[in-house]
């Protein structure tokens, strides 16, 4: 079979050459390998590659994972007796939302108990997150106001997180520059979350409701780092954990940004 494709394939090429002056000839060769090289070319010049682009960033292809998270498949399991009820994806994210905030208004009265009860709830609330999306995937209630509310609900809640930190760090060493680096964060998750919105957009991921998730790697995602919360507070070094996430929310927003800046020049000519 494979010495027959290549036989008609040769019988192929000598039939576009035949009759052919030798110059026509070595302009169809030339132009062959122009071709190639141009094509390859044009999918090295430009960084990051457009099969290795996700929503909310760069991802290499040990990054990209086969098959959904953990934590969603968790959540798979768990949902099918809610999809039984009157429940509905949207009062899912809401509830979520309210529960993280929950979580986040505890972390800021600065007190220890307070703030490991509300980091255990905010972890709480970020596993119920997957519940949402799930739960509309089982019952066929995916719409574009659930798209759009659970992006609102994923900013809405880190940004209460680090508006919270920064105001229960405010009596510690960095003064009132826990609030300034509250305010950092809050401020990298709304803008994630427009850009993150923008490059769904470019790769149509906001038309059947669904939203591109994060880098992942066996089975973990990036957002997946969020449940190492509640340890660290319980540890007693959340103030660290709070100063790292704000430069690695910063980062992140920034790499984001320049991956739909290079996603548009590719996609629009």
């Amino acid at each position: 079979m494979a010495e027959g494709h290549a036989f008609l394939g040769l019988k192929a090429g000598w039939a576009s050459i035949k009759g052919r002056s030798p110059a026509e000839t070595a302009g169809l060769l030339n132009t062959g390998r122009m071709g190639r090289k141009n094509e390859k070319q044009r999918k090295s010049s430009a960084w990051p590659p457009l099969d290795m682009v996700g929503c909310g960033g760069v991802l290499s292809r040990a990054m990209t994972m086969q098959g959904p998270p953990w934590d969603q498949r968790i959540a798979a399991v768990l949902v099918p007796p809610l999809a039984k009820t009157s429940i509905t994806p949207n009062q899912v994210t809401v509830f979520t939302l309210v529960l993280a905030w929950a979580g986040a208004g505890l972390i800021a009265q600065g007190d220890p108990v307070a703030i490991n009860w509300g980091a255990g709830l905010f972890v709480l609330a970020r596993f119920f997150d997957h519940f949402d999306g799930e739960l509309a995937r089982q019952t066929g209630r995916k719409s574009k106001l659930g798209y759009y509310l659970d992006y609102l609900s994923g900013a809405g809640s880190y940004s209460a997180l680090f508006l919270c930190m920064g105001i229960g760090f405010r009596d510690s060493d960095l003064g009132y520059w826990a609030i300034a680096l509250g305010a950092a964060g809050v401020a990298s998750a709304v803008i994630s979350m427009v850009i993150n919105l923008g490059i769904d957009k470019e790769q149509g991921g906001d038309e059947d409701g669904d939203a591109c998730g994060y880098p992942g790697f066996l089975g973990f995602e990036l957002e997946d780092g969020t449940y190492l919360l509640a340890p660290i507070a319980w540890f007693g070094f959340l103030y660290y954990f709070f100063i790292a996430a704000v430069i690695g929310a910063v980062v992140y927003t920034s790499w984001s940004l320049f991956t739909l800046i290079r996603l548009r020049r590719r996609l629009r000519p």
